[in-house]
């Protein structure tokens, strides 16, 4: 989620049971990926449905991993934090991002995947 921009900031919800949760305490940047249209399997990989063929490729920027082929990215350095219920809120600074130019975005609505045509 977009918090500001200026200074640019993003804000994740991590689940407290998370590893990921232990690694941005111990202040680790994280990153996001945004995935693109084609990119159905990757989006139920990271949702504990992993399809035969490997693990996806990630790229190091910044010394965060993202996506490598994904539409967009974005590595932030967690500066913040709330707790909140069983999630914790971890709002960072961006350090860096880019995208992929006329590329369409992996949608999902409805219990499916869905294009924007």
């Amino acid at each position: 989620v977009s918090v500001s921009l200026d200074p640019a900031r993003a804000l994740v919800s991590v689940a407290r049971s998370a590893k990921m949760h232990t690694l941005l305490n111990e202040g680790c940047g994280f990153g996001v990926s945004i995935l693109k249209d084609g990119q159905a399997s990757v989006s139920n990989h990271f949702a504990g449905r992993p399809a035969d063929g490997g693990l996806p490729e990630f790229k190091h920027v910044a010394g965060v991993p993202v996506l490598a082929d994904a539409l967009a990215w974005m590595v932030c350095c967690p500066d913040r934090q709330f707790d909140v219920d069983d999630h914790t809120l971890f709002v960072g600074r961006l350090l860096d991002c880019g995208y992929q130019d006329n590329v369409e975005p992996l949608l999902f609505f409805g219990g499916k995947y869905a294009a924007l045509k």
